[in-house]
């Protein structure tokens, strides 16, 4: 139990409904007119507390997405401050290299290359070793010829005189022998030649083929060794030293140029070789011309070696070209401006991902975006349960308030009601039907028909109760529930007081506990009747002095209206002892009070019974011209009773009787 002592309550009780003008403003109206905020407060009243949980949760998952996107933002503008302008999902999208000093540094060489690709474009390409080899075969060949034209007779003939005679100096004897012979005697020996058959021999020998055989024997050989000792200096030596420049200059422009053999030693050593090899071979075949020899196996293993180092110099020339060509392509076809942004992007993927401050604020960032994209996808399960639960909900809510708008007689209903999430918090949004059209909540103009210029005060605090009511109906804890109802009747006529305190019992009868704060006696004994005839366990209480004390509603509604009909009501059971003209006079202000209450825009307060005839005269209404001949009696007999001179008329008891009789029925009417 919770009470109230020392001006505070013994503990808070959170399940109590109140109605008063404040949800009134809260939820429905302020004004004439209907706002976002009531239909987001109404949301939340009437969906229960299972709605108001999920919508509870989707709100702060909002609130967090919110609070999160500040911190994307600020986390952004901090990355933002440090990139210069560049793409910031590209900057955090950039992809981390290993190598990313030596790319920087590469791009920083291809942007010095592109200012200087007019000298790089006339920059030559380096040159192959390219040099005439002797063939072993052809060496062999010329070694191995003999004067075939010299009979193989002759031949011994001279060597034998020239071994026996001459000292063996073949050679000498037949290069030599014929420029100073005399005709008579050997030029070498002495002896007489004249008659010597020998002559014919040394003669044949000398013949023009065997000059033109050994000097061209002599000159094969000369030029061999001759080309091979030129081509090592010009061929070899001087292209190299020409590409060894040049693999320098190109090795500045080209990061990953390919080597340059440095064999060139090798080759020209192995050439050292394979000349000396030559220069033996001839000078043997000088000494034995007329022999066949057969050249030094070494010429030909020194020549394979310098081939094939020559190939493997020459295939690193080409590779090397290969490289200076597409670098002078690139060069032609280069862009400054692209190469400057690689640049750029490069240095910035640097700082992505080298910067330690840089790296942290990255990791947020994407943890921040990660935490956001999670939240609304929770968002959306959040709402898809909402929906789920308010589409059966709200339709088997508006079903039950159209039902309590027709108990209260209302001349509208609620023709749709949708959950509309704009702007964050959901809200229900409705429309009226009234004489079939569709009413709006809202209007761009002000002649359109709208909840502002279509219902009356009374239509709108009805709307108002009619919601309260249905809410407390369908909420399955409302036998916890305390429910205070303040002042429900504002604007309200006689036949919607009767059913709102209809509605109050039947909540009363499942709340644990109501309140009913009235100013209007009128619903004050007839709540109190109620309670009498379900034996209430309830107190009446009033406010005077700031104080409270117990009520007696029996005593202050026998004033005026319900003291008149008290004593119409007494006067034919037989219990009133006052007198008849008391009686009499109790007819006309009790009819005056009936008709104000159940007709209050036609007969207001400062019009009487006779006013009300004229109007009703005058009036189209048939529910008011079906009371004007019994009204009409009635004020025929009651006003003989109301001179202003004082003068009264006899009065005929039976005829009185008859006439309560008549007016209380005509309350009935």
């Amino acid at each position: 139990m919770v009470t109230f002592e020392n001006n505070s309550w013994s503990s808070s009780y959170e399940k109590i409904e109140i109605f008063n003008s404040k949800f009134i403003y809260d939820n429905l109206y302020t004004g004439e007119s209907v706002e976002t905020g009531h239909q987001k407060n109404l949301h939340s009243f009437i969906i229960g507390s299972t709605g108001v949980e999920l919508t509870r949760d989707i709100i702060d998952i909002d609130s967090l997405i919110k609070n999160i996107g500040t911190q994307i933002t600020n986390q952004k503008n901090e990355i933002a401050s440090k990139i210069n302008g560049y793409d910031f999902d590209e900057f955090i999208a950039l992809i981390n290299s290993e190598n990313i000093d030596s790319t920087i540094k590469q791009i920083e060489k291809d942007i010095e290359i592109q200012s200087r690709k007019d000298q790089i474009a006339k920059k030559q390409e380096l040159d192959l070793i390219q040099i005439t080899l002797p063939k072993f075969e052809v060496l062999g060949e010329l070694l191995g010829q003999s004067y075939a034209n010299i009979s193989k007779l002759a031949e011994e003939k001279i060597r034998v005189h020239a071994s026996e005679n001459c000292n063996g100096k073949i050679h000498k004897f037949i290069q030599e022998g014929l420029k100073v012979y005399n005709g008579k005697t050997c030029p070498f020996c002495g002896q007489n030649a004249t008659a010597n058959e020998l002559l014919k021999y040394y003669q044949d020998y000398f013949n023009l083929a065997y000059q033109e055989y050994r000097e061209r024997i002599n000159s094969s050989l000369k030029d061999i060794a001759g080309s091979i000792e030129n081509q090592r200096f010009a061929g070899i030596n001087l292209t190299d030293s020409k590409n060894q420049q040049l693999h320098e200059y190109w090795q500045e422009i080209i990061s990953e140029l390919p080597h340059l053999e440095k064999n060139v030693q090798f080759i020209h050593d192995n050439l050292q070789k394979v000349e000396a090899y030559i220069i033996a071979d001839i000078s043997l075949k000088k000494e034995n011309i007329l022999d066949s020899l057969q050249a030094n196996k070494e010429i030909e293993f020194f020549l394979d070696q310098v081939v094939e180092e020559l190939a493997k110099y020459n295939l690193a020339v080409k590779k090397i070209n290969e490289q200076i060509k597409i670098q002078k392509e690139n060069a032609k076809q280069g862009n400054l401006s692209v190469l400057t942004q690689k640049k750029k992007e490069s240095e910035l993927t640097k700082l992505r991902h080298n910067d330690e401050t840089v790296i942290a604020m990255c990791i947020n960032y994407k943890y921040l975006n990660e935490e956001k994209k999670r939240l609304a996808n929770e968002k959306i399960l959040k709402r898809k349960a909402l929906d789920q639960y308010c589409d059966a909900f709200m339709s088997e809510f508006k079903d039950e308030l159209n039902k309590q708008l027709e108990r209260f007689g209302a001349g509208y209903r609620i023709m749709s009601s949708v959950l509309d999430y704009k702007g964050g918090q959901p809200k229900v949004d409705y429309k009226l039907e009234i004489n079939r059209c569709e009413v709006p909540l809202r209007a761009s103009k002000s002649y359109v028909p709208s909840f502002k210029n279509t219902l009356s005060e009374g239509d709108k605090t009805t709307l108002a109760f009619a919601f309260f009511v249905c809410k407390l109906k369908k909420s399955p804890d409302i036998s916890e529930k305390i429910i205070v109802v303040d002042d429900p009747i504002t604007s309200l006529d006689f036949f919607r007081i009767t059913q709102t305190v209809a509605e109050l019992n039947r909540l009363a009868v499942k709340a644990r506990q109501t309140f009913l704060f009235t100013h209007n006696e009128i619903l004050a004994k007839k709540f109190y009747d109620v309670a009498i005839k379900n034996n209430y366990d309830f107190y009446e209480l009033e406010i005077k002095a700031s104080c409270l004390r117990r009520l007696d509603i029996d005593s202050i509604t026998s004033i005026d209206y319900f003291k008149n009909y008290s004593i119409l009501d007494n006067y034919l059971n037989g219990s009133y002892d006052g007198e008849e003209i008391s009686v009499a006079r109790c007819v006309r202000p009790l009819l005056e009070g009936y008709l104000r209450v159940r007709f209050p825009k036609d007969f207001k307060s400062d019009k009487w019974l006779g006013d009300f005839i004229g109007i009703i005269r005058q009036s189209n209404n048939v529910t008011l011209s079906n009371l004007f001949t019994e009204l009409d009696d009635l004020n025929e007999y009651s006003k003989r009773f109301h001179h202003e001179d004082g003068g009264v008329e006899p009065i005929d008891s039976n005829e009185l009787r008859g006439f309560v009789s008549r007016t209380l029925n005509f309350l009935s009417i």
